[in-house]
């Protein structure tokens, strides 16, 4: 867990203000588990800063997402949920349970990396590649 201190600097190196509502949603983000949506980080920061509205919740994340501070993930259900976790890794989706777990393969990734470079793909950047593997957790 980030302290409050550590949370200011990541905000303000991205040459964001490091407001209270964005460092309260900065700490959600670190704090509930399962790359959760607008509902769960809600809950969250109802218990510790009642004042803060949904709406500037949804500003915050979005504001954080187009200065890579989160990524957005869509669920097969549509669901938008976020993730603070930047290193590159992909997601195993437990279908039935909605539980998004991070994987982590440089293999893979370096492969994939590599594949699309070889292939050149004209007038194209690839900035990212996000793979989402859907499936249920046996137990």
């Amino acid at each position: 867990m980030k302290s409050q201190s550590e949370i200011k600097q990541i905000i303000s190196a991205q040459g964001l203000k490091a407001t209270l509502q964005r460092i309260a949603v900065y700490e959600a983000l670190m704090n509930v588990p399962n790359h959760p949506t607008v509902e769960m980080l809600m809950e969250y920061i109802g218990e510790k800063y009642p004042s803060i509205a949904t709406g500037t919740v949804y500003k915050t994340l979005e504001n954080f997402a187009e200065n890579n501070l989160v990524k957005k993930l869509r669920t097969e259900n549509e669901a938008m949920r976020y993730d603070v976790f930047l290193e590159k890794h992909f997601h195993l989706i437990d279908s039935e349970k909605e539980k998004l777990i991070d994987y982590y393969d440089s293999e893979l990734s370096n492969y994939l990396e590599n594949y699309f470079k070889q292939k050149n793909i004209p007038n194209f950047s690839i900035n990212d590649i996000k793979i989402q593997i859907i499936g249920k957790y046996l137990e």
